[in-house]
């Protein structure tokens, strides 16, 4: 082997070794789309979902789960690079940079077996509601001025746990992640609810503000899997137990892809109308 191959193997390893590391943070307990798996190591369909695209897109990604009000506090103070999982929100626009949407999902109270079920924000008010700490059921009710007692919470579990050991009215929470941890963990006492009718989650990656190369590196890996099918196979391995009317949203989000909020809120009236049909029949 000639001295000038070796020196040229030595300098592609170096370049290797020399590509950035994205930090990318996810959560400790959001299951089926972000949680610590029994070997202790980050997984779930947004794990799946980044990891995907950071190798269509060359990138060299590294992942810790903290609890969600942490990785979120990282992201905006610039101490990581990237969250997969993150509910697109005006108020969030104004500290990070969000990505193509790429996923949505319903969120619900759940209450106590036996009462009143509640079915939009106005029907809580003055009520005391359990949600996760920063999360977009957080958000949503600082922007609706909700007028009753708002108590946090680090993890979905700790929050549904809550509200059926007796304490409190109700969680509001994911309607997907909060039946799967109900079932999981073995949380009795609680009705599965109807999704609320005031908003839906629209998912999408984060990164810090201003960090427009990556979210185009993202964005480009993110339309390359979805073309060539390994979005829906990530999809399929772990939200195959959506509701039909999550699965419309997501199918929408294929088709929303870079076009502007107004089709977004045209897709969630859609599925809103849709469900107040289902209930209604």
């Amino acid at each position: 082997m000639s001295l000038l191959f070796v020196l040229l193997l030595g300098l592609q390893g170096f370049a290797q070794d020399a590509t950035p590391v994205i930090k990318v943070g996810s959560e400790l307990d959001f299951y089926p789309y972000a949680f610590v798996n029994k070997d202790g190591k980050p997984d779930g369909f947004s794990v799946d979902l980044i990891q995907s695209v950071a190798k269509t897109a060359g990138l060299k990604i590294e992942i810790a789960a903290e609890p969600w009000d942490k990785v979120w506090n990282d992201l905006v103070a610039g101490r990581i690079d990237l969250l997969p999982l993150v509910g697109k929100l005006p108020e969030r626009a104004m500290v990070i940079e969000f990505s193509e949407p790429h996923t949505g999902t319903a969120d619900a109270f759940f209450v106590r077996t036996g009462e009143p079920p509640l079915t939009n924000l106005a029907a809580a008010k003055g009520k005391t509601i359990v949600v996760m700490r920063s999360d977009v059921a957080h958000h949503k009710l600082l922007e609706y001025k909700f007028d009753g007692t708002i108590v946090t919470v680090p993890t979905i579990s700790e929050g549904l746990q809550l509200i059926a050991s007796g304490q409190h009215d109700a969680f509001l929470g994911p309607l997907l992640m909060g039946t799967l941890a109900m079932k999981d963990q073995n949380i009795k006492g609680l009705d599965v609810p109807e999704p609320v009718a005031d908003y839906m989650r629209i998912q999408a990656f984060a990164v810090k503000k201003g960090d427009f190369a990556l979210l185009a590196k993202l964005n480009d890996g993110l339309k390359t899997i979805k073309s060539n099918g390994e979005y829906t196979r990530i999809y399929n391995k772990w939200l195959v137990v959506q509701k039909p009317a999550e699965r419309l949203l997501n199918n929408s989000l294929y088709i929303l892809t870079g076009v502007g909020i107004l089709l977004l809120a045209g897709v969630a009236l859609l599925v809103r109308r849709m469900l107040a049909t289902k209930t209604a029949a």
